[in-house]
């Protein structure tokens, strides 16, 4: 018997399901399945799928692969430091006494990081 792998069907449209789960190293993937492979399936439900079907030719990964332009967004330590003094945290007491302005040199990053991100891939499909 095939082992089974629990998915979750995040929708279905015509006769193909997208659906996502865990590989066997724990990363999350999506995947396009026919919708008549598994029985019973539904949108919104977790379901058990044999893992050959999720292997199988006839499905197709879905999504994006981010690690394409992932690769080329690192965040140094210098940038953690500088965020933080930009805020105003210079000592572990500045943190610990304004936790609000280390949350928001963080956010501060990430806005960055999101901004490059959508700049290089979109910049992918352009290439």
């Amino acid at each position: 018997m095939d082992r089974l792998v629990e998915a979750y069907v995040m929708w279905i449209d015509g006769q193909a399901a997208v659906v996502r789960f865990r590989d066997n190293r724990g990363m999350l993937q999506g995947r396009i399945i026919p919708k008549d492979s598994v029985p019973g399936i539904n949108m919104g439900r977790v379901v058990h799928i044999p893992i050959d079907i999720l292997e199988a030719d006839s499905t197709t990964e879905y999504g994006f692969d981010w690690s394409v332009v992932l690769d080329e967004l690192v965040l140094k330590p210098e940038d953690f430091q500088q965020a933080l003094r930009g805020h105003g945290i210079w000592t572990v007491d500045d943190l610990l006494q304004n936790p609000q302005e280390g949350i928001a040199a963080f956010l501060a990053l990430a806005k960055s990081m999101y901004t490059s991100l959508i700049r290089k891939a979109r910049g992918s499909f352009i290439n």
